[in-house]
């Protein structure tokens, strides 16, 4: 039973490594999460390129047309 200072070391290592394993594990899910955001913006960075392009080969139809 943990009851602040009593807790034995074996407990107290063990709330740490539960802690450092949580922290970790947030850190992960994170580091996901920004990376699929960054996926993301990229996605939407290459179809703006692609519509950029597009109007462009249409206006150069239209000049000379």
């Amino acid at each position: 039973m943990i009851q602040g200072a009593a807790a034995s070391g074996s407990e107290r290592s063990g709330l740490l490594a539960s802690f450092l394993e949580a922290e970790a594990m947030k850190d992960k899910i994170a580091l996901g999460v920004t990376r699929s955001a960054l996926d993301i913006m990229k996605a939407e960075g290459e179809a703006a390129v692609k519509l950029i392009e597009a109007a462009n080969v249409g206006n150069n139809v239209n000049t000379y047309a």
